[in-house]
């Protein structure tokens, strides 16, 4: 991306929102910019929400993968932050400017004494 955080759509759903049970979280977004091979896709996490220290991350829509069978992307994390690293697919639907993107984010907990809910609000640039 030449843009850093414009989004025409971005959203984060988690698979499970019950206290202390692990979750699969959904990512989706239509960046402004294109997309290119080695951008990276930051998500910062409160810290009520307790990120995995080892995530695995698994393209759904427009994401390059090597293994056929897990679809696995590259990921890491840090204590607030999931990092994604970004390869589009070299097919027309996913090198438009109004792509859209999808991957899932596996092994998240959140903390059964403090779970966090609430709007998160997008920083500038961004819209839902």
């Amino acid at each position: 991306m030449r843009r850093m955080g414009e989004f025409r759509s971005l959203s984060v759903t988690p698979s499970n929102t019950i206290n202390g049970e692990a979750s699969i979280w959904e990512v989706s977004f239509k960046a402004i910019a294109e997309v290119k091979k080695g951008d990276q896709f930051t998500i910062e996490i409160p810290y009520t929400i307790k990120t995995p220290t080892d995530p695995i991350c698994t393209a759904v829509k427009c994401l390059q993968y090597e293994d056929n069978v897990t679809k696995e992307i590259l990921c890491s994390a840090e204590r607030t932050k999931i990092i994604v690293t970004l390869d589009p697919q070299k097919v027309e639907e996913c090198t438009k400017y109004d792509a859209e993107f999808k991957f899932t984010i596996g092994k998240g907990t959140f903390k059964p004494e403090e779970a966090w809910s609430g709007i998160i609000n997008a920083p500038s640039g961004l819209s839902s």
